[in-house]
């Protein structure tokens, strides 16, 4: 326990805001090998044929937001050159991240929908796929699942659920809770998945909010990131990690 708190966690992420300050909250120093985009249909798709990975030079061009760069960047390169010892994901991607694929040449990318500037020469060289259809969902976690305990036995995956308490869209509401549901439901069947959400009474906005994110509601006080924390360091399998 003493060794862990000044030696570097090495872990896998698929992870976004949520994820990087519960991560920050824990106090930890890490390693980690995140690509917060990698929607896991994406994932499985670039597992199974190589041909479908995002060729991130060519999608730059198109971004409308520039710090969107590095996670673009990142679902260039899908497994790091190390062994983990724990895997963070939080369920922003699969939440609210939409699909892009190539016309011609089939690659794919995913990224939030303003993300890109829909200009003419974009749209004639890419179909907008859109968000995961929840439909199959439970089918996808398994089938990562088992890929990751065939790679990584016994490795802990920590899902962190976005609370849906600031969400006034019915639409994303039904996604959160529908997500959450699944994920839950393969915990049981996967004891290294442990899925983690807080009480909505804990989830208030951040004290400063960002010029122009007046109105995102993924980003949070502190105190709600404290309470995912408590949970993680509280739990007697995780709390070695932490």
């Amino acid at each position: 326990m003493f060794l862990n708190r000044f030696t570097r966690l090495k872990g896998v992420g698929r992870y976004a805001c949520l994820g990087t300050a519960v991560l920050e909250t824990l106090g930890r120093k890490y390693k980690m090998h995140n690509m917060q985009k990698g929607r896991i249909d994406y994932q499985l798709r670039c597992l199974e044929d190589a041909s479908v990975v995002c060729r991130s030079a060519e999608v730059l061009p198109y971004l409308a937001r520039e710090y969107i760069e590095p996670v673009v960047n990142q679902q260039s390169h899908l497994c790091p050159a190390f062994r983990p010892e724990v895997i963070i994901i939080d369920s922003f991607s699969e939440l609210s991240d939409q699909l892009f694929q190539h016309k011609s040449k089939r690659w794919q990318f995913c990224c939030n929908y303003l993300d890109i500037a829909h200009s003419a020469q974009f749209v004639e060289n890419f179909d907008s796929m859109g968000l995961l259809a929840l439909g199959g969902l439970h089918d996808l976690y398994t089938s990562m699942l088992t890929e990751i305990e065939s790679c990584w036995p016994h490795i802990p995956i920590i899902y962190l659920h976005f609370p849906d308490a600031l969400e006034e869209r019915e639409a994303f509401v039904e996604r959160s809770r529908e997500i959450r549901r699944v994920v839950e439901e393969c915990a049981k069947q996967h004891p290294s998945l442990y899925s983690f959400s807080v009480p909505s009474e804990v989830v208030k906005p951040p004290k400063f909010v960002e010029t122009g994110l007046e109105n995102f509601p993924y980003h949070y006080h502190q105190t709600t990131y404290d309470a995912f924390a408590e949970m993680i360091r509280g739990h007697s399998v995780l709390r070695r990690y932490f």
